[in-house]
């Protein structure tokens, strides 16, 4: 008996897709007139996003804590506080407690009131440590940024 060998299937041929036409319409706008003249502004103000930007990039050091660090900030110049006018003639005293983020370069990057004395006493004592200038801190040689606590006392004499 002999085998007989299947048909071949005939693949079908895929169809030939028909091509459309698209027609496109082209539509007029009116022009616009104006009767009256527009003025062009004299001045051109100008945005500056790159101000902007490079307020928002700077990033504060991250302190090192107290107890890793083997030399603290040492004043270069200390700006005294100006006693405040109007506490001084009201015979007021207070003590104001800073904390100072002091970066590896002995500059006071950002000034926080702990203890607080009144707007004017606290206003006085962050004035006089933001003008203030500082060896940094050491560790192992090396400076690094740290937190500075600063007690500053107003007192009349």
């Amino acid at each position: 008996m002999q085998r007989r060998k299947p048909p071949k299937k005939e693949k079908p041929k895929p169809k030939k897709k028909e091509k459309t036409k698209v027609k496109k319409k082209i539509v007029k706008k009116p022009e616009l007139t104006l009767k009256e003249p527009v003025e062009t502004p004299k001045e051109v103000v100008e945005d500056t996003p790159e101000e902007v930007i490079e307020e928002v990039v700077e990033v504060l050091p991250t302190p090192v804590p107290i107890f890793e660090v083997s030399s603290l900030p040492r004043f270069v110049h200390r700006s005294s506080p100006i006693y405040p006018p109007s506490m001084r003639q009201q015979g007021k005293e207070g003590k104001v407690l800073i904390e100072a983020l002091v970066d590896k370069t002995g500059k006071v990057r950002k000034v926080d009131v702990i203890q607080s004395a009144g707007v004017l006493f606290d206003a006085a004592a962050v004035a006089a440590i933001q003008g203030s200038t500082f060896i940094p801190a050491h560790t192992n040689g090396k400076p690094v940024p740290v937190l500075l606590r600063v007690p500053i006392h107003f007192r009349l004499r």
